[in-house]
């Protein structure tokens, strides 16, 4: 049996898509009963595989990632896409952006290995950019912050700026902020489908259901994926990474316990009280960290249910042999 390299470049439900190293000859693939859970293949991976004499092609290992993005959904952990180089977040400019989403989108987007970078789209349709970009700046003042029309080839061509040759890139963001718009920018084709958003409150609807890998001309790649509603990051993920001030006072506590609420030698607190912290900043860090918690406990419970449930099975698996 020969073992050929290739990459996945579509996942769709339990379907996969594999091609080779240069994108120019895809494939449909299955693969077999050792995949389970998080080891299951990802758009992004490399991987090993074979085909039979009939033409039909089976994944046979993933190769190690250099990285993994992944959220939580459904009480699981759902992974998106490894090996990437440039992580794009995605927002309109308009009531699509919030300080807090970004954050959360910038929790899930915190990996090894690689770099992100805010894309504010629409900006033909915005009369007053300054009141969405100052706001990410000063959240993120280390984070490259692109504003753009994602029409406009000449706008779009910026992302090359942070995107280099032979590197992997990946949009995230919601529903209808024009992320399929630019990857057809991109391409110089209609290859992604596009709908308007409603003009009552700007959500989009989902155009694109499956995680696509698109190989362009000069020898970058990018991933585009369904928009995320619900944004919550994997229970394995350390919310005090997309807070970094907050995480930096926390080693300044008096106690490594602090709550940050009554506790002396608090250095969050005094942070608070002396407006070096802003009190909206740590409000949104308390949420996504009882939202955190909350995936922790309940994950926690999940096993118990899973363990008592086994440990049952063989407790009556023993009482029919000795039956016999």
């Amino acid at each position: 049996m020969q073992v050929l390299k290739a990459q996945v470049c579509s996942v769709s439900r339990n379907n996969w898509k594999i091609c080779d190293l240069k994108g120019s000859k895809i494939t449909n693939a299955d693969i077999n009963n050792s995949f389970v859970g998080e080891s299951l293949p990802v758009v992004g991976d490399f991987v090993d595989y074979f085909e039979d004499d009939w033409g039909n092609c089976f994944i046979l290992k993933v190769n190690e990632r250099k990285n993994l993005l992944a959220r939580h959904t459904k009480d699981v952990d759902k992974n998106i896409a490894s090996n990437i180089d440039v992580i794009f977040i995605v927002s309109s400019l308009n009531n699509d952006f919030e300080i807090e989403k970004m954050e959360r989108f910038c929790l899930i987007a915190t990996v090894p290995n690689s770099k992100i970078v805010f894309l504010l789209t629409k900006s033909d349709l915005c009369s007053n950019i300054d009141k969405y970009i100052n706001p990410l700046k000063n959240r993120f003042p280390d984070n490259k912050i692109i504003v753009l029309n994602s029409k406009d080839i000449n706008d779009v061509n910026q992302l090359f700026s942070v995107w280099r040759k032979n590197e992997t890139a990946i949009f995230l963001g919601s529903s209808g902020v024009g992320k399929s718009t630019l990857i057809n920018t991109l391409l110089g084709a209609e290859v992604a489908t596009t709908f308007d958003v409603r003009e009552s409150d700007d959500k989009g609807r989902h155009t694109t259901t499956a995680r696509n890998m698109y190989f362009l001309d000069n020898g970058r790649k990018i991933i585009d994926t369904p928009g995320i509603r619900s944004i919550q990051s994997a229970q394995n993920q350390n919310v005090q990474l997309a807070f970094d001030e907050i995480a930096d006072l926390e080693t300044k506590c008096k106690y490594n316990n602090c709550s940050h609420t009554s506790e002396d030698g608090c250095a969050v607190k005094k942070a608070l009280e002396c407006g070096i912290l802003s009190k909206s900043e740590f409000e949104r860090f308390k949420r996504i960290q009882a939202s955190k918690e909350r995936l922790t406990d309940k994950g926690k419970f999940e096993l118990h249910k899973q363990t008592k449930f086994l440990k049952t099975k063989k407790i009556e698996s023993r009482n029919r042999k000795k039956q016999k």
